[in-house]
Formats: structure tokens, C-alpha cells, sequence
């Protein structure tokens, strides 16, 4: 368990084993509720500023995403990574939240979980997507 306290900044990393793409969903429980949104990986447009591309030559190697700020809502907050071999090209619906700045799926957890993965027939055996969860808790100072 990771303790962060708001103001701090921390640098975020992933590494994909092969070429492919990936987003990451943020899960927030607090004593007032829950939320779920889309972490920005970069500037761009749509979709564009959620999704990243590893390519070949960077597979297995640690990725930063950058620095990021701890800011309210604290709490205890998942970050789960998804990752495809192909194009992300459907991701969970949000909308723009003007106070927080969130790009919002979600202020029920079980919702959001439910439009941020699931299981379908296996089209070929190529056809791959992973996921991973790291877990943390924010504060006030």
C-alpha cells in the first residue's frame, strides 16, 4: 500500500511485453462516494488523449506517462491498465467534469466496471488484451 499526499507529484510507468496499445481507467473510493474516470496519457484529441502505442522497440521496457499531481478526491484509488495488440478504438463513454477536471465514467464503481471490460468470444488466436491494477491511497496533509 502507497500513501501519497496531495500536492505531491508522482511519475507513472507501464511496460507491455510486445507491441501494442493500452489506456488506464482511475478507480476512487472515498467516505463521500466513488468515481471512475479516464486518465489523460497525453495531449491530443477524442479518444487520441487516453490511448497510447508501444512500439516493438520499446516493448518490455519500463514507459514513463509522466508526472502527475495528487488532487482531490482522496482516497483509496486503483489504476488499471488495459492493453491490446490492436487499435484501441471503443473506450468506456465519459463526460467532462468542469470542477474536478475528470474525464468521468462513472460515480458508481459496479457501472463503471461493468463498461470498462469484459469477455468476448476469442476471434483468432493473435488476438490478445491484458489488464493490470495498482492500488493507492491519497490524503490531505
Amino acid at each position: 500500500n502507497l500513501l501519497f499526499n496531495e500536492g505531491e507529484d508522482v511519475e507513472l510507468f507501464v511496460k507491455l511485453n510486445k507491441m501494442g496499445y493500452f489506456y488506464v481507467v482511475g478507480y476512487t473510493q472515498t467516505p463521500n462516494g466513488t468515481l471512475s474516470y479516464l486518465l489523460e496519457l497525453q495531449e491530443g484529441i477524442g479518444n487520441s488523449k487516453f490511448v497510447k502505442f508501444v512500439n516493438a522497440d520499446d516493448a518490455s521496457k519500463w514507459m514513463s506517462l509522466g508526472e502527475f499531481s495528487v488532487e482531490k478526491p482522496f482516497g483509496v484509488e486503483s489504476l488499471q491498465v488495459m492493453a491490446s495488440n490492436h487499435e484501441v478504438t471503443t473506450l468506456p463513454s465519459t463526460f467532462y467534469d468542469e470542477a474536478s477536471g475528470y474525464y468521468v465514467i462513472s460515480n458508481d464503481i459496479k457501472k463503471a466496471l461493468t463498461t470498462s471490460r469484459g469477455l468476448k468470444k476469442k476471434k483468432s488466436a493473435k488476438d490478445e488484451f491484458s489488464e493490470d491494477v495498482m492500488s493507492f491511497t491519497t490524503m490531505r496533509r
